[in-house]
């Protein structure tokens, strides 16, 4: 009864130890194997999270998307969403990032990465050349977030953004 939870353990081990195909095979079983949510979708996720370490963007995604289409209600679907949303950044694609970033926000509202996907969402903005957008983003961020773990680089990224829009007070 608890084979899937060492599998899904080892995993995490070989992990840490930065031995990532050792530790996507174990994930892989877990996947596979497990009826249980948390574990399955949480494998898939670290699966995936593998992929885009080695820049295998389209096998991440498809990790992700299985998350979101499997096991919706997993405690790593909101993770599934923001790490769709960082694979469209990761390659450029700008209005699709910030639609998944405003899509985990309306699907998980009390998710513990909402400070981390806020953030990702204006500097979206920022690279996109939507200055607007991203000033009121971070601004968000900051009144939401003052003293985040992120507050200081959301504080730069605004005034960036304010000093692209002529607003230099």
């Amino acid at each position: 009864e608890y084979l899937d939870g060492f599998h899904y353990e080892l995993g995490w081990i070989y992990l840490i130890q930065g031995k990532l195909e050792e530790a996507a095979l174990e994930f892989a079983w877990v996947g596979n194997s497990s009826d249980d949510a948390n574990l399955a979708g949480g494998s898939l996720c670290k699966i995936g999270d593998i992929d885009i370490d080695k820049k295998e963007y389209a096998e991440a995604a498809k990790r992700f998307d299985n998350v979101l289409d499997k096991y919706p209600d997993s405690a790593w679907a909101d993770y599934a969403e923001f790490q769709t949303a960082n694979i469209f950044l990761a390659t450029d694609r700008y209005d699709q990032a910030i639609l998944a970033y405003q899509s985990a926000l309306t699907n998980f509202p009390a998710t513990p990465l909402k400070e981390k996907v806020i953030f990702q969402l204006g500097l979206t903005y920022l690279k996109k050349g939507d200055f607007e957008r991203a000033a009121a983003v971070f601004q968000m961020a900051l009144k939401e977030f003052s003293d985040g773990e992120m507050a200081a680089e959301a504080r730069y990224h605004h005034a960036n953004a304010l000093y692209n829009l002529d607003r230099y007070a």
